[in-house]
């Protein structure tokens, strides 16, 4: 008898050179374990299912292999429900999913899927500040491009229960906030991120005569602040640098 050596292309390897295998769970391990295929079939798998398992090794053990491969397209959604983030999913990119932790022939899988999981463990205030930007997780992890904001908003998340470093990460971007008894930073923070985000809609990159972008206003040293500030007939006190992005979602809502 002859084997397939999937890691020799095509070239066959005299089975007197391997041990010796008579069950699936054998069959099974020598294909993903040495990546080689037995010719014929043993147990529940054929000769193909041998040869997919050499080329693409799972992750998962005999036994659960066997349980995944059983369930139906439903199934292995209600299993993995990151799943729901491809379009067109046919039953054997779940499965190969669930086996191998990434869909078949899906581009960029592994970072969308890593930004789902990121998505997930985001709490309530969080997730509803990205969703003003990307719709809902799906949204997010298919994201071609991240919204300036994002990094702000998951670092803000993650400082819930630390008004100064909320203070300090909203002075970075140009959200003035101050301790106040009753409304705590955290609210604060979250209440003008959803103003600025309502009053530039999708126009986060947008440039108008006078105004540059989101990430270049967050980036902006006082002086050019100031600079900027000559060319709008505001209030002394509304010109506050502090305040810069909210008061520059103000000024490029009058613009659009």
């Amino acid at each position: 008898m002859f084997v397939y050596d999937i890691n020799k292309n095509t070239e066959l390897v005299k089975s007197k050179d391997l041990p010796k295998v008579t069950d699936e769970q054998s069959a099974y391990e020598l294909a993903r374990v040495q990546r080689i295929s037995l010719n014929g079939s043993y147990g529940r798998f054929d000769q193909a299912d041998l040869e997919d398992i050499a080329s693409n090794p799972p992750n998962v053990p005999w036994d659960e292999y066997l349980k995944l491969r059983d369930k139906n397209l439903k199934e292995l959604i209600e299993l993995y429900p990151e799943l729901k983030l491809y379009n067109d999913l046919t039953w054997y990119n779940a499965f190969f999913y669930a086996t191998r932790g990434i869909p078949a022939n899906a581009p960029n899988s592994q970072e969308m899927i890593e930004r789902h999981q990121l998505y997930q463990t985001l709490s309530n205030p969080g997730k509803v500040l990205l969703n003003r930007i990307y719709q809902d997780d799906k949204g997010f992890a298919k994201a071609k491009e991240p919204h300036p904001l994002e990094d702000y908003i998951i670092a803000y998340d993650q400082f819930l229960d630390n008004s100064g470093d909320i203070m300090l990460l909203a002075n970075r971007i140009g959200f003035d906030i101050h301790n106040r008894e009753g409304y705590p930073a955290d609210e604060q923070f979250f209440d003008r991120m959803i103003d600025y985000i309502d009053q530039m809609g999708d126009h986060s990159k947008l440039i108008t005569n006078h105004i540059p972008n989101t990430q270049s206003v967050i980036d902006m040293k006082k002086p050019e602040f100031n600079n900027m500030m000559k060319n709008f007939d505001l209030p002394p006190l509304k010109k506050n640098y502090n305040n810069r992005l909210l008061l520059t979602s103000e000024l490029h809502r009058k613009e659009f």
